[in-house]
């Protein structure tokens, strides 16, 4: 990929790297982390086909046969409970100072704007980069706060394995370091990640997200159209 053209998106300990003013791409991993992901997705920033206000990579991808553990304690596996909906993924941890409640905050003000029968075919996933500090009661409690007033966005945890494994499926990375006085610092690639009603995703929200852009490709997805 040409270097002028590549940006690097990242959250908690968080920046914007953009490379020449007209920038086409991103390159959707932890900016400072030497953690390798498999198969990161290239994120073209250009307007998406279709009419789709969001970015667009390639390759496509598919959720994941995995099972996490969700709020109630519950396993929750990503296709069984996805069939027949338009399904959104992103890590971030309660933690956040800025990224993960604002981005939590506009996917349900763009969920509002829905019709209460649109509203139940939507589900927002919301994965934790960081299980040690975040308990399930504490993910369910970050959730409410930032997004009231729409169904109830699924949370999930699971062993660090888990959660890396999950990730990199999906090409996206996180860390979290020490620094020098003890204190944790989470940086993880930050964009919500939306996956049609066959489980198939080749679209993205980046940071900052609009919600009246995101109600309008959700629209879309919910009448079957896809970006690609």
């Amino acid at each position: 990929m040409n270097p002028q053209l590549a940006s690097t998106v990242v959250s908690g300990v968080r920046r914007l790297l953009l490379f020449g003013a007209a920038a086409l791409c991103a390159l959707v991993l932890v900016g400072c982390s030497s953690a390798g992901s498999d198969n990161p997705s290239i994120v073209v920033s250009s307007p998406a086909t279709q009419g789709f206000t969001g970015a667009t990579f390639q390759p496509a991808k598919l959720l994941p046969h995995v099972t996490l553990t969700d709020t109630s304690g519950k396993p929750w596996n990503f296709v069984a409970n996805s069939s027949g909906k338009v399904t959104v993924v992103y890590f971030g941890y309660t933690n956040c100072p800025d990224a993960c409640p604002l981005d939590m905050a506009s996917m349900a003000t763009a969920i509002r704007t829905l019709t209460p029968e649109q509203q139940k075919r939507v589900q927002v996933v919301f994965i934790t980069v960081d299980p040690k500090r975040d308990t399930t009661s504490a993910i369910r409690s970050f959730l409410d706060r930032n997004a009231k007033r729409v169904p109830p966005f699924v949370g999930l945890t699971g062993t660090p394995k888990q959660l890396t494994d999950t990730a990199h499926m999906l090409g996206l990375q996180f860390r979290v370091t020490s620094n020098s006085s003890g204190l944790e610092e989470v940086e993880h690639s930050s964009q919500l990640t939306a996956f049609d009603m066959t489980g198939t995703s080749n679209l993205v929200w980046l940071d900052p997200p609009v919600p009246s852009n995101i109600a309008h490709d959700l629209r879309l997805l919910l009448r079957g159209v896809t970006p690609a």
